[in-house]
């Protein structure tokens, strides 16, 4: 996993508990006649839980897709290299331009 997701993921989900927590604390320093989202959700004191559940899942979500492009990049790199092997083998090209060009393959990727 990528280092800047991580960072990421780990910031989302620190700024999401925070918000839980100052969402079950207000209802007890607010106003005594001020009570929110009553009547539904056991009160509303689960919303927090599922705006981080909800949050959690599309990090995953997201994680996966960056996860399977990287995996794509590899698998291209990899066909590069079985190319040049085949052209290698017949005799297409020398193994100095192999060389070389396997090289820039890997500054490139």
């Amino acid at each position: 996993m990528n280092k800047k997701v991580l960072n990421m993921l780990i910031a989302f989900i620190a700024v999401a508990i925070i918000i839980a927590i100052l969402w079950l604390v207000f209802p007890i320093i607010a106003p005594n006649d001020y009570v929110p989202y009553t009547g539904h959700m056991f009160g509303g004191w689960m919303m927090p839980f599922g705006m981080i559940g909800m949050g959690i899942f599309w990090i995953i979500v997201i994680v996966f897709v960056i996860n399977a492009l990287d995996n794509r990049k590899e698998q291209d790199h990899d066909d590069y290299i079985s190319k040049l092997k085949a052209r290698l083998a017949k005799g297409e090209i020398t193994i100095e331009e192999y060389e070389t060009l396997k090289n820039k393959l890997k500054e490139g990727m």
